[in-house]
């Protein structure tokens, strides 16, 4: 069995040579679209439901002659976030079905309620998206796009050689982080740049999985990922890295041993934190002049690491409720700039609960696929039921939640 990548973190990462592949290939064709889509824009509600009609009756012609098979129950399909939006639907009363090709789940799927049949793949959006979808989940793009709209972004820039790359640098206050160009989830990142020598390192662990990288002075706090639905703040949850809190009495060491016994950290979709010799962590715990047989005070929040992926022990936090006002309006002006109605959206804050004015803050990514999982299911906080908020988007007929 092949070794995990240390810079993926993740158990069945695709191989650095897919992923840098689906980078270039994913922004070539995001390009060769946009034109394309600005030019029909006012049309585009009857180009989908041309394309969308076209796919439901190839769909239901497969399945015919036994090409494909259209399966209703979910609950074997691999993506956890589709099981989710099935178990809504469900309840909602809307018929999801996958299309599967030679037994195996797709991420392409019809789904009806009453005599409404739409086609999707992965979420299912509206027919009145926006053109942003070709340029949304590019993170040099959205600095630009959201930066010229007047909105908080870190400073950077983009670089494709290594001679770019130290260009910007020369440009950037310090430290900066650097990062793939596409979508990574914290795989492949390297924080706390300051010379050239960590520069070059860096570029050339973000560059194994990305055509370009993406540099950017480093802003101080937790990113938090805000779902955005027609317009409207649907859920706002907190990524946290691997951590314990104290409590004034216990060790680090017992803290951490009973965080991992919280039975949601069964790697299903949270994993336990990582061991207390793992390098990485005794480089944190060092940092913060700490050890394992160290007692933390109460509320201290002692950081094990700095990859907040899930499978190194991160973790999520809903808090929808406690977002400060001025921050749901900052992300319902994301949503109007962008003008789509289904965006997920990743900001860095210290604290939600006050004012992004009153604080370092900087919108650092856009997702035209939200992770919608993270609020339904999150590690602490109390569950949003957005995947309900999804289906009545696309059925207005549905009864909606309270």
């Amino acid at each position: 069995m092949a070794d995990i990548c240390p810079d993926c973190g993740i158990k069945n990462s695709p191989s650095h040579r897919q992923q840098w592949l689906e980078s270039f290939l994913g922004d070539t064709h995001a390009r060769m679209l946009e034109p394309i889509l600005n030019m029909t824009a006012q049309h585009s509600s009857t180009i989908r439901r041309l394309f969308q009609r076209l796919w439901k009756i190839a769909a239901h012609a497969l399945a015919r002659v036994g090409m494909v098979r259209l399966v209703d129950d979910q609950s074997d399909h691999p993506v956890i976030r589709t099981q989710m939006l099935a178990e809504s639907a469900q309840r909602l009363g809307v018929q999801i079905q996958n299309i599967r090709f030679l037994g195996y789940p797709s991420n392409l799927f019809l789904a009806r309620h009453n005599e409404e049949e739409i086609f999707f793949e992965g979420v299912p959006r509206p027919l009145h998206q926006s053109t942003a979808v070709s340029w949304m989940d590019d993170k040099p793009r959205v600095r630009a796009h959201l930066g010229n709209a007047g909105l908080p972004v870190p400073k950077g820039g983009v670089a494709r050689t290594l001679d770019e790359a130290r260009a910007v640098f020369q440009l950037l206050q310090k430290p900066v982080i650097m990062k793939p160009g596409s979508n990574s989830g914290a795989r492949h990142t390297t924080i706390g740049i300051t010379n050239e020598e960590q520069l070059s390192k860096a570029f050339q662990k973000a560059s194994q999985v990305s055509y370009c990288v993406e540099i950017q002075e480093e802003i101080p706090g937790f990113v938090h990922r805000a779902l955005m639905v027609d317009g409207k703040l649907a859920a706002f949850a907190r990524r946290e890295y691997p951590n314990v809190k104290g409590d004034g009495v216990r060790t680090i060491k017992e803290l951490h041993a009973q965080e991992n016994q919280h039975p949601r950290r069964n790697e299903t979709l949270y994993y336990p934190l990582p061991a207390l010799d793992d390098p990485e962590v005794q480089q944190w715990l060092a940092g913060q002049q700490l050890t394992p047989t160290s007692i933390p005070a109460e509320g201290q929040m002692v950081r094990l690491g700095f990859k907040d992926l899930r499978a190194r022990g991160g973790s999520f936090h809903e808090i929808t409720p406690m977002v400060h006002p001025e921050t749901r309006a900052l992300c319902e002006r994301v949503a109007a700039v962008v003008n789509d109605p289904l965006i997920g959206i990743d900001v860095i804050l210290l604290d939600a609960t006050i004012s992004w004015k009153d604080q370092p803050c900087g919108i650092i990514e856009l997702n035209s696929t939200p992770f919608i999982n993270i609020h339904i299911d999150p590690l602490y906080g109390e569950p949003v039921m957005v995947a309900d908020d999804i289906w009545n988007m696309i059925f207005p007929t549905l009864k909606r939640r309270d």
